[in-house]
């Protein structure tokens, strides 16, 4: 896979190359549990973002908190060249024998 170029938001915000992930950091990425989230809320104001993740259990109408952040204006621009960087080679990668098209039958 290739790296991808930079991202419009990384241009417009400013946001430098990702650094580098050592293994001190992927020791940290994966020392603790990850809590299951199937609902994302985005609320924002002037000095950045509050991002709040819940579980919707099918059998029942409320969702169920499961954590918060709140990132600054540069960090949500960030988050966002993370995300579109990490869908870039997302798409690269061939899945069709492992994920089948919504309403299709198995």
């Amino acid at each position: 896979m290739t790296t991808p170029k930079r991202t419009e938001i990384a241009e417009r915000y400013g946001i430098s190359e990702p650094p580098v992930v050592t293994e001190t950091d992927t020791a940290v990425i994966n020392s603790g549990p990850a809590v299951f989230a199937n609902k994302m809320f985005a609320t924002t104001m002037p000095q950045g973002m509050r991002l709040t993740f819940a579980e919707v259990n099918p059998g029942s109408p409320t969702p169920s908190f499961r954590t918060a952040v709140f990132l600054g204006v540069h960090d949500v621009a960030a988050l966002a060249d993370l995300l579109q960087r990490q869908l870039a080679l997302v798409e690269q990668v061939d899945i069709s024998h492992l994920v089948k098209p919504v309403g299709e039958e198995q």
